[in-house]
């Protein structure tokens, strides 16, 4: 499979590549990199248009690093996708908020250290 180094979007890659060998075979660079340009055009209007909040964050965590990123928008699922949702995302379900609460309370944790360092009550 080829893959298009002067295009800089990882999914536009990742979508040319997907494609069958002997389609990929049959386009030429300049066709590949359109096809990867518009589909990673496609994907970022879409995905903001959706998502009213999208936030990033890079966390170093003991000598790694990790990405976690908070979504916000309406639902725009279809009514079958949600219904399977309940259905079988029960325990899926269970663990978010777990996720959640861990993150919360390491959040809110380091927030109450700082403060008590900065505060001199610890010293």
């Amino acid at each position: 499979m080829t893959d298009i180094t002067s295009t800089n979007s990882s999914f536009g890659n990742r979508v040319v590549n997907k494609l069958p060998e002997s389609i990929q075979n049959q386009l030429n660079t300049d066709q590949k990199l359109a096809v990867a340009k518009a589909a990673t055009e496609t994907r970022s209007s879409d995905w903001f248009a959706i998502h009213k909040i999208d936030l990033h964050y890079s966390i170093p965590f003991f000598g790694a690093r990790y990405y976690l990123r908070i979504l916000f928008g309406p639902e725009k699922r279809p009514v079958i996708r949600i219904n399977a949702d309940k259905k079988n995302g029960f325990l899926r379900t269970i663990g978010k908020i777990l996720l959640i609460g861990i993150f919360a309370a390491t959040f809110y944790t380091l927030v109450g250290l700082t403060f008590l360092l900065y505060s001199s009550v610890l010293t």
